[in-house]
């Protein structure tokens, strides 16, 4: 008898244990963001990126965000994307990306020369309205295309970046 009740008792912290594993496992799902660009007059625009929050609909002050820093060269995702930053959220319904961008330099093309375009510190930030859902333990993609040819201004000389989105996918 004394045998039968270590036993069950073993089963039931196996359950148990397994069901704590599972809903971590399981409950989170992710998003993955990637970028990308349409082909322009640019041979390289490196962009680097200080970090990815994603607002979920229906919470106020509630962002999850990705520090990473990373640096893309967008002129060469003419017909591809490439992965910024993925991560780990709650199931549920998001209606908001952003972007942070903290250092630009470009070369056009047929030129040498690398260019440093300036950040306005307004327009550092990428603000992308678009709905999408998190499933439970299943990764949703988001590829945000941005618009070099509509993001880069020669102003008297100086070459600035204020970001443009183009089409949002996901």
């Amino acid at each position: 008898m004394k045998h039968a009740r270590l036993v069950a008792v073993a089963i039931a912290a196996l359950v148990l244990v397994g069901g704590i594993a599972a809903y971590f496992l399981l409950y989170e799902g992710a998003v993955a963001v990637y970028v990308k660009d349409a082909p322009g007059q640019w041979e390289h625009v490196w962009v680097t990126f200080s970090g990815v929050s994603i607002h979920q609909s229906g919470q106020n002050a509630s962002w999850n965000v990705s520090s990473t820093e990373r640096t893309v060269d967008l002129a060469t995702l003419t017909n591809t994307s490439t992965l910024l930053g993925k991560i780990s959220l709650s199931p549920g319904h998001y209606q908001q990306i952003r972007l942070s961008v903290v250092k630009v330099t470009a070369q056009q093309t047929g030129s040498s020369t690398i260019l440093t375009v300036t950040v306005p510190p307004d327009n550092g930030t990428m603000k992308i309205a678009g709905q999408f859902t998190i499933s439970s333990g299943q990764t949703t993609s988001v590829t945000i295309d941005i618009s070099l040819a509509a993001s880069l201004h020669d102003v008297n000389g100086t070459w600035t970046f204020t970001p443009v989105v183009g089409v949002t996918s996901s």
